[in-house]
């Protein structure tokens, strides 16, 4: 079976300017679909059938992972801008701890999609309840280090995903260059 390219898939994805993160790819009659909203990455690969004016879909294979998608990207921005910025949740009330994790969830999201279609994107918030101001750039390729694995956590999420890649072609029998 020939290894998917995790650089070649990530860049297929950053490319796609897609507001929803749901992504499809055809090619002949078998479709590979990659869905990474919310938390969760679920994919499937169909072959789709046509007879006449009649159009069958037939599942070959599904994969997901509940802790891949969007969410967890935003959270990998949002520990990103705590630690480079020096912000901090130490006496402060439970009232502003909760706002202030809400404006910066918030403010990796936003980041988060400008990068999918800008290679960088500016970050300032004057109003943390901690009193710390970011003003910051944050490039693409910075972005895509964090995914692979420059994160607090060690998360790769590009060695997540070939191994998802890698399941879902051998559940449905396919090679790569089948899709």
């Amino acid at each position: 079976m020939k290894k998917v390219k995790k650089k070649k898939i990530k860049k297929k994805l950053l490319k796609t300017n897609n507001r929803d993160n749901t992504y499809l790819h055809i090619s002949g009659i078998i479709i590979l679909t990659l869905d990474m909203r919310g938390g969760t990455l679920d994919l499937t690969i169909f072959k789709l059938q046509i007879s006449g004016s009649e159009i069958k879909f037939e599942v070959l294979a599904t994969e997901g992972d509940e802790q891949f998608g969007g969410e967890d990207f935003d959270k990998i921005l949002e520990d990103y801008l705590v630690e480079d910025n020096n912000i901090f949740y130490e006496g402060l009330s439970p009232k502003l701890k909760k706002k202030q994790k809400i404006i910066l969830r918030q403010c990796a999201k936003e980041t988060k999609e400008k990068l999918t279609y800008e290679k960088k994107t500016g970050v300032y918030l004057s109003n943390l309840p901690c009193g710390v101001t970011v003003d910051t750039e944050i490039k693409r390729s910075l972005f895509e280090q964090l995914l692979d694995g420059m994160n607090l956590n060690k998360t790769d999420f590009g060695n997540k995903f070939n191994g998802l890649i890698d399941s879902l072609l051998e559940k449905s029998k396919l090679s790569v260059s089948s899709i």
